[in-house]
């Protein structure tokens, strides 16, 4: 019976009462202001359908959840660590007994073979 009111226009008074308490009860925990709100908002967005406690209640957990973020604390932005200077790097591997080590360019034991592939 609740169902018949949305594909009939002009719903009987007793249909029209059913579908007014379902949508108090689906909605009983929101504002007046909210529930305005949310119809509003739906009508704005879908003028050409009607619509059910689910669609109102969906658009007012939405706004409920965009209120919360915003109401949320910024996290404070990670402290980057100190650098660490070219020097003060080489002073460390030297103390912990690290050094670059050199190669002999002109005595390398790898030529190239004749045909380009090593």
């Amino acid at each position: 019976m609740i169902l018949q009111g949305y594909w009939d226009s002009q719903p009987p008074a007793q249909v029209k009462a059913a579908m007014l308490a379902d949508f108090a009860d689906s909605l009983d925990d929101w504002t007046l202001e909210q529930v305005v709100f949310a119809l509003r908002k739906w009508r704005n967005e879908f003028p050409n359908k009607r619509p059910n406690p689910g669609h109102i209640m969906a658009i007012l957990r939405d706004m409920r959840g965009r209120a919360e973020v915003k109401r949320m604390p910024v996290p404070d932005r990670p402290q980057e660590p100190d650098r660490v200077t070219a020097a003060a790097a080489t002073d460390i591997l030297a103390l912990a007994g690290f050094g670059p080590k050199r190669m002999d360019g002109p005595q390398s034991s790898c030529q190239p073979t004749p045909d380009g592939q090593d």
